[in-house]
C-alpha cells in the first residue's frame, strides 16, 4: 500500500505509528478523536519493562525517515507470543 500510495499518508509524527500498532494488536481500529488509539495502547503497556524496540529500528534514510518495519514486526511477534507490550513507548523511537 505504501509503494502505491494507497491509505498511506506522509506524516512527520509518530502518532500514525502508534495508531497502526494499536490496530494490529486489536486495541482500536477506528478512532473517534485524535490520539485515541495511542491512548488506549498506552493503557496496556507494561511500564516495568526496561528494554525497548529502539534497537530494532532501521536506518534513517536521506529524507530523515526512520524505518519502522522491525519495530512493528517486534511488537506483533511479542503479541503473538504472549509477551506484554511493555517495550513500546515513546522512548523507543526518540532520537
Amino acid at each position: 500500500m505504501l509503494k502505491k500510495g494507497i491509505n498511506s499518508p506522509l506524516t512527520s509524527s509518530c502518532g500514525r505509528l502508534f495508531d497502526g500498532i494499536s490496530a494490529l494488536l486489536g486495541i482500536r481500529h477506528k478512532v473517534n478523536y485524535e490520539a485515541q488509539a495511542a491512548i488506549e495502547l498506552e493503557q496496556v503497556v507494561d511500564f516495568s519493562e526496561r528494554s525497548h524496540y529502539l534497537q530494532m529500528a532501521g536506518e534513517v534514510d536521506s529524507a530523515g525517515a526512520l524505518s519502522t518495519e522491525a519495530i512493528i514486526r517486534g511488537v506483533v511477534d511479542d503479541h503473538l507470543n504472549g509477551v506484554a507490550v511493555g517495550r513500546l513507548r515513546h522512548a523507543s523511537i526518540e532520537a
